[in-house]
């Protein structure tokens, strides 16, 4: 038998020790991209990287991306652990994004996605994702959350406009889960749609929560709900639908809308229930002033 020598024995636990150590090194809990860095180096402060997608790869489960400067990032990047990309106090521009690892909270905040082959955020695998003052446009879609599963979608103060074919918002699962979204402080502008929910490939639920938030100027519809499948809700408060082809749309037998201090003007339709859909409102919603029909809910609730 081959006797190795204490010295080169410790020689290769060594190795191996650092090897281990290098490698545990490469992911760090806050990564930093610059128009000035490269892709060599780890990403940290002193060393940032050029590219989001270089910096994604090299950030620990539960880390943050950083911008230091207001550099053009854009390429596509799929994200595969939970993280935070922030781009706060810079204009950057990044994306666009891919979510599709089972699992995951994804929260990207203050930064610019435009002018993109495929939308801007695409949510296909995920357990929640984040997106804060964010400015999207020009994209097939703003956000496209589709999960196969139940997940949970939160847009906060965000501005999503000119996107098109399938709009600023798009929201369609898959599979028989529980998806729940929540929709604050958002203008929904010039987009080929606003915000549409689509339940019909579905066999779970759909539960839209809007509040403050604008849809105007879109070419069909602000807000709509769409099912004829899983049971699709939206709940529109304190928002404003205006200049749009159809400014609130329920459509199908299980979509149901709830308004409450809701403003629907100057759209050429301005609420409108098919197709067995039903549209509740707590009477203290404006619907007027729209060019060709106002519209009215399918029934009225007492405020609360």
């Amino acid at each position: 038998m081959t006797k190795i020598s204490p010295a080169i024995f410790c020689a290769v636990l060594l190795g191996l020790a650092l090897t281990a150590g290098q490698a545990q090194a490469q992911a760090l809990s806050k990564t930093f991209v610059s128009k000035f860095g490269n892709d060599t180096g780890n990403c940290d402060f002193l060393t940032p990287c050029l590219t989001m997608a270089r910096a994604v790869s090299q950030t620990a489960v539960n880390g943050s991306v950083n911008c230091i400067d207001s550099g053009d990032y854009t390429q596509t990047v799929t994200i595969a652990v939970s993280l935070t990309i922030d781009c706060n106090g810079t204009s950057a521009s990044a994306g666009p994004f891919i979510i599709n690892t089972p699992g995951i909270t994804v929260v990207i905040k203050n930064l610019t996605i435009f002018k993109n082959a495929i939308p801007a955020i695409a949510f296909q695998q995920g357990a929640e994702l984040h997106v804060e003052k964010v400015d999207m446009h020009n994209n097939p879609a703003g956000i496209f959350f589709n999960p196969p599963g139940s997940a949970t979608l939160h847009v906060t103060d965000c501005t999503i406009h000119d996107n098109s074919p399938n709009g600023g918002i798009l929201l369609q699962p898959t599979g028989s889960g529980m998806v729940h979204v929540s929709v604050t402080r958002v203008q929904l502008l010039s987009n080929s749609d606003g915000l549409r929910e689509v339940g019909s490939g579905s066999t779970g639920q759909l539960r839209v929560s809007v509040r403050d938030s604008v849809a105007a100027g879109n070419a069909n519809t602000g807000f709509s709900a769409v099912s004829t499948g899983t049971f699709t809700r939206m709940t529109l408060a304190s928002s404003s639908a205006s200049s749009n082809s159809i400014g609130i749309l329920a459509d199908g037998a299980q979509a149901n809308l709830l308004l409450a201090g809701v403003t629907v003007a100057a759209n050429n339709v301005g609420l409108s229930s098919v197709n067995g859909a039903l549209s509740w409102s707590y009477t203290n919603n404006f619907i007027n002033a729209d060019i060709a029909i106002d519209g009215a809910p399918t029934g009225v609730l007492p405020p609360r």
